[in-house]
Protein backbone atom coordinates (compact mmCIF):
# COMPACT_ATOMS: atom_id res chain seq x y z
CA UNK A 1 0.00 0.00 0.00
CA UNK A 2 1.39 3.76 -0.96
CA UNK A 3 0.70 6.62 1.11
CA UNK A 4 -1.31 8.14 -1.13
CA UNK A 5 -3.92 4.62 -0.99
CA UNK A 6 -3.03 4.99 2.89
CA UNK A 7 -4.87 8.75 2.95
CA UNK A 8 -8.56 9.15 2.70
CA UNK A 9 -10.71 12.41 2.58
CA UNK A 10 -13.11 12.36 4.98
CA UNK A 11 -16.16 14.20 6.06
CA UNK A 12 -16.32 15.01 9.88
CA UNK A 13 -19.65 13.89 10.79
CA UNK A 14 -19.69 14.38 14.95
CA UNK A 15 -17.05 15.17 17.55
CA UNK A 16 -17.41 13.72 21.19
CA UNK A 17 -15.26 14.75 23.89
CA UNK A 18 -14.77 11.16 26.04
CA UNK A 19 -12.52 13.61 28.53
CA UNK A 20 -10.28 16.40 28.41
CA UNK A 21 -7.41 14.06 26.96
CA UNK A 22 -9.00 12.00 24.31
CA UNK A 23 -11.01 13.49 21.37
CA UNK A 24 -13.21 11.02 18.81
CA UNK A 25 -14.88 12.04 15.59
CA UNK A 26 -16.86 10.55 13.49
CA UNK A 27 -16.17 10.50 9.94
CA UNK A 28 -17.48 9.78 6.73
CA UNK A 29 -14.72 8.11 4.76
CA UNK A 30 -14.85 7.89 0.29
CA UNK A 31 -16.15 4.64 0.29
CA UNK A 32 -19.00 5.66 2.89
CA UNK A 33 -17.95 3.35 5.66
CA UNK A 34 -18.66 5.91 8.59
CA UNK A 35 -16.12 5.02 11.84
CA UNK A 36 -15.19 7.13 15.00
CA UNK A 37 -11.56 8.04 15.32
CA UNK A 38 -9.33 9.85 17.49
CA UNK A 39 -8.59 13.19 16.45
CA UNK A 40 -5.22 12.67 16.62
CA UNK A 41 -5.15 11.18 13.77
CA UNK A 42 -7.28 13.59 11.84
CA UNK A 43 -5.75 16.82 10.31
CA UNK A 44 -7.94 19.69 9.94
CA UNK A 45 -7.52 22.34 7.67
CA UNK A 46 -7.53 25.98 8.74
CA UNK A 47 -8.51 28.49 6.25
CA UNK A 48 -6.02 30.95 5.33
CA UNK A 49 -7.08 34.59 5.58
CA UNK A 50 -6.56 36.90 2.44
CA UNK A 51 -7.22 40.33 1.16
CA UNK A 52 -10.46 41.29 -0.55
CA UNK A 53 -8.80 41.95 -3.94
CA UNK A 54 -6.88 38.64 -3.82
CA UNK A 55 -10.19 36.90 -3.22
CA UNK A 56 -11.27 39.15 -6.13
CA UNK A 57 -8.12 37.85 -8.05
CA UNK A 58 -8.51 33.37 -7.33
CA UNK A 59 -12.94 34.31 -8.04
CA UNK A 60 -11.74 36.30 -11.14
CA UNK A 61 -9.24 33.66 -12.45
CA UNK A 62 -11.18 30.55 -11.48
CA UNK A 63 -14.75 32.13 -13.43
CA UNK A 64 -12.58 32.16 -16.59
CA UNK A 65 -11.35 28.69 -16.24
CA UNK A 66 -7.63 30.20 -15.37
CA UNK A 67 -5.09 27.66 -13.10
CA UNK A 68 -3.17 28.26 -10.13
CA UNK A 69 0.26 28.71 -11.83
CA UNK A 70 -1.57 31.11 -14.61
CA UNK A 71 -2.78 33.31 -12.10
CA UNK A 72 0.30 33.72 -10.59
CA UNK A 73 1.83 34.85 -14.03
CA UNK A 74 -1.08 35.90 -16.24
CA UNK A 75 0.92 37.75 -19.12
CA UNK A 76 3.16 35.02 -19.52
CA UNK A 77 -0.15 32.37 -19.71
CA UNK A 78 -2.33 34.23 -21.23
CA UNK A 79 -1.38 37.83 -22.62
CA UNK A 80 -2.29 41.32 -21.54
CA UNK A 81 -6.15 40.74 -22.35
CA UNK A 82 -7.24 38.34 -19.13
CA UNK A 83 -6.77 41.41 -16.79
CA UNK A 84 -8.74 44.14 -18.76
CA UNK A 85 -12.00 43.74 -16.80
CA UNK A 86 -10.33 42.55 -13.64
CA UNK A 87 -11.67 45.95 -11.03
CA UNK A 88 -8.44 46.27 -9.17
CA UNK A 89 -4.65 46.64 -9.67
CA UNK A 90 -2.78 43.83 -10.59
CA UNK A 91 0.39 44.93 -10.07
CA UNK A 92 -0.44 45.46 -6.33
CA UNK A 93 -2.00 41.98 -6.31
CA UNK A 94 1.21 40.23 -8.11
CA UNK A 95 3.26 41.51 -5.50
CA UNK A 96 0.83 40.39 -2.97
CA UNK A 97 1.05 37.27 -4.22
CA UNK A 98 5.37 36.61 -4.57
CA UNK A 99 5.68 37.75 -1.01
CA UNK A 100 2.83 34.92 -0.10
CA UNK A 101 3.45 32.63 -2.42
CA UNK A 102 2.41 29.58 0.08
CA UNK A 103 -0.78 31.43 1.58
CA UNK A 104 -1.92 32.10 -2.21
CA UNK A 105 -1.92 28.51 -2.97
CA UNK A 106 -3.49 27.37 0.24
CA UNK A 107 -6.12 30.11 -0.52
CA UNK A 108 -6.47 28.99 -4.23
CA UNK A 109 -6.39 24.82 -3.37
CA UNK A 110 -8.05 24.84 -0.23
CA UNK A 111 -10.60 27.88 0.37
CA UNK A 112 -9.92 30.91 2.33
CA UNK A 113 -11.68 34.23 4.68
CA UNK A 114 -11.32 37.12 4.04
CA UNK A 115 -9.24 39.53 6.24
CA UNK A 116 -10.97 42.21 7.95
CA UNK A 117 -8.89 45.01 6.89
CA UNK A 118 -8.11 48.10 9.17
CA UNK A 119 -10.17 50.97 9.26
CA UNK A 120 -9.20 54.59 10.52
CA UNK A 121 -10.71 58.13 11.72
CA UNK A 122 -8.32 60.85 10.51
CA UNK A 123 -9.16 63.85 12.73
CA UNK A 124 -7.35 67.02 12.39
CA UNK A 125 -5.71 68.06 15.30
CA UNK A 126 -6.04 72.04 15.05
CA UNK A 127 -9.95 72.14 14.11
CA UNK A 128 -12.94 72.07 16.31
CA UNK A 129 -13.87 68.30 16.94
CA UNK A 130 -17.69 69.03 15.34
CA UNK A 131 -16.10 69.60 11.93
CA UNK A 132 -12.54 67.73 12.33
CA UNK A 133 -13.10 64.06 11.04
CA UNK A 134 -12.00 63.36 7.36
CA UNK A 135 -15.39 62.11 5.90
CA UNK A 136 -16.25 61.39 2.34
CA UNK A 137 -19.77 62.15 1.24
CA UNK A 138 -20.69 58.81 -0.66
CA UNK A 139 -23.46 59.96 -3.27
CA UNK A 140 -21.37 62.70 -4.51
CA UNK A 141 -17.92 61.19 -4.46
CA UNK A 142 -16.86 64.11 -2.31
CA UNK A 143 -14.64 64.67 0.51
CA UNK A 144 -15.49 67.37 3.69
CA UNK A 145 -14.61 67.45 7.40
CA UNK A 146 -17.78 66.78 9.89
CA UNK A 147 -18.57 64.85 13.09
CA UNK A 148 -18.15 61.49 12.55
CA UNK A 149 -20.91 59.71 10.97
CA UNK A 150 -23.20 56.74 11.50
CA UNK A 151 -24.89 57.58 8.36
CA UNK A 152 -24.81 55.25 5.30
CA UNK A 153 -24.38 58.48 3.38
CA UNK A 154 -21.35 59.08 4.80
CA UNK A 155 -18.21 57.50 5.36
CA UNK A 156 -15.95 58.59 8.39
CA UNK A 157 -14.06 55.11 8.59
CA UNK A 158 -11.85 54.60 5.92
CA UNK A 159 -9.00 52.01 5.43
CA UNK A 160 -5.30 52.70 4.41
CA UNK A 161 -6.40 51.81 0.31
CA UNK A 162 -9.48 53.98 0.62
CA UNK A 163 -6.91 56.94 1.78
CA UNK A 164 -4.67 55.90 -0.68
CA UNK A 165 -6.95 55.56 -3.34
CA UNK A 166 -8.19 59.06 -3.04
CA UNK A 167 -4.76 60.06 -2.66
CA UNK A 168 -5.22 61.05 1.64
CA UNK A 169 -2.28 58.38 2.17
CA UNK A 170 0.17 61.18 3.43
CA UNK A 171 -2.22 61.75 6.75
CA UNK A 172 -0.66 58.80 8.00
CA UNK A 173 2.61 60.91 7.97
CA UNK A 174 1.47 64.42 9.30
CA UNK A 175 2.06 65.81 12.01
CA UNK A 176 -1.15 68.14 12.27
CA UNK A 177 -3.36 64.55 11.70
CA UNK A 178 -4.69 62.30 14.35
CA UNK A 179 -5.11 58.82 12.37
CA UNK A 180 -6.91 56.57 15.01
CA UNK A 181 -7.96 52.57 14.40
CA UNK A 182 -11.38 52.36 14.64
CA UNK A 183 -11.92 49.40 16.98
CA UNK A 184 -15.07 46.71 16.89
Amino acid sequence: MTLKDAILKVKVLDRTELDERLMRSTVKLENDLTVAIPNSLIHFEKKVAIPQIIADWIEYFKNRGGTLYGSTNPFTCYGQAIIKDFEGDHEEVLRWIRDNSDTYARAWLDSYTIEEEKRYYVRFKFIEDSYSYLTLIKHLNAWTLSSIKLDKKFRTEHTRKQLEDAEFGWVFNCPGIEVEEVEE
